[in-house]
């Protein structure tokens, strides 16, 4: 059960970072893949970890408005969400590579 809590808490925080602070920052350059190639898995894991680290950036400049024990908390869930997105991001490039392994395709188009 205390999973579950943990992570209701951690979406309910990055929902309310994202809702009040979502638009008054720079959104990330993400890096597109090659003309008629799909994403790869390095691609996509480094345009994730981009939005990761603007998303927590923006989640930490919230908490600094905040004092106390509501700062420490606000840390908190902007720490646990941050592991959660780069735990998705590392998860989104494995399996990426599992699949163009699996296809026998390398992520590059062989004309």
């Amino acid at each position: 059960m205390k999973i579950i809590s943990l992570s209701v808490r951690t979406i309910a925080a990055a929902a309310i970072s994202l809702a009040v602070c979502g638009t008054a920052f720079a959104q990330p350059t993400l890096t597109p893949a090659a003309p008629g190639e799909a994403a790869t898995g390095a691609v996509a894991y480094k345009n994730a970890m981009k939005v990761v680290k603007s998303d927590y950036q923006a989640a930490r400049e919230k908490c600094n408005a905040m004092s106390g024990a509501d700062q420490r908390n606000c840390v908190a869930d902007a720490k646990a969400a941050r592991k959660v997105d780069i735990s998705n991001a590392k998860q989104m490039r494995t399996s990426a590579v599992t699949s163009e392994s699996r296809d026998g395709t390398s992520g590059s188009s062989n004309k």
